[in-house]
This record gives structure tokens, C-alpha cells and sequence, in this order.
């Protein structure tokens, strides 16, 4: 008798599954239909010619020059910057942040920024901590 039971769940389960499966791929063809419909209803849009400042900045871009652009909106530095102070720290190694801010120049946020900068990506090595870390190229 429990085998009779478990076959007749085990059938209705079956049907059920069917039935759920069958219903979702109906909804699924009707959201694909109206959503192509809908597409199809969309205006077209046309593209405004670019500005003189956007083919300038393609410009740079494609010929890559870096050195004289102005630096990156969310940060106060260049990549002119950046390579000035690891010429620096290759050229003379072993110092202190506040040595070589006097040998390079720049703003002292933005020569902290370009040393965090140098520290994350690996291009300079450090030993020791806070005011006595010196500098080395990586």
C-alpha cells in the first residue's frame, strides 16, 4: 500500500514540475515578444559630431603623450611626476621621503601621493617605518 501512495506522489510531483516548467517558458516567450516589440517602438538616436576638445583627447591618447597632459581628475599628480620621482630614487637610493621631496620638487601632497603610487604598483622597495622608511628602486 505505501508503494501505491509514494508512485501516486511521486506522480503527481511529475505533472506538477511539467505543468510549472510549461507555464514559465510561456512567460518567458511573452516577456521576450513585448520586450522585442517595445524595441522596435524606440526612437533611433544619432550621435552629435564630437567636440574639438573630445578629438583632442583622442589625440593624446592614441599618440600617448602623457607629459604634457594634465593629471588625472581624481588625482593631483602626473605621470611625468611619477617618472621624476623614481629617476630620482634610482639615481640616488637609500634616502628619506623628505630628502628627496627637496630633490624633486613638486608639491608635498602630491609627492606623498607619488610615493604611495610607487609603493602600491611595486616600483620602489622601502625598509624601515614612517619617517625613517628609505627608498629603493624595485
Amino acid at each position: 500500500m505505501a508503494n501505491n501512495q509514494e508512485a501516486a506522489i511521486e506522480s503527481i510531483i511529475a505533472r506538477a514540475a511539467a505543468e510549472i516548467a510549461a507555464a514559465v517558458r510561456g512567460q518567458i516567450q511573452t516577456l521576450v515578444t513585448e520586450a522585442l516589440r517595445l524595441r522596435q517602438q524606440m526612437p533611433t538616436v544619432v550621435a552629435a559630431p564630437p567636440t574639438k576638445n573630445a578629438v583632442k583627447k583622442l589625440a593624446n591618447a592614441q599618440t600617448g603623450a602623457a607629459a604634457g597632459r594634465a593629471p588625472h581628475p581624481g588625482r593631483s599628480y602626473t605621470d611625468a611626476d611619477i617618472a621624476k620621482v623614481l629617476a630620482v630614487i634610482k639615481d640616488k637610493p637609500g634616502q628619506r621621503a623628505e630628502q628627496y621631496a627637496l630633490l624633486v620638487k613638486i608639491d608635498r601632497k602630491a609627492f606623498g601621493k607619488v610615493l604611495d603610487r610607487l609603493r602600491e604598483t611595486g616600483a620602489v622597495k622601502t625598509t624601515g617605518a614612517r619617517r625613517a622608511m628609505t627608498y629603493r628602486a624595485a
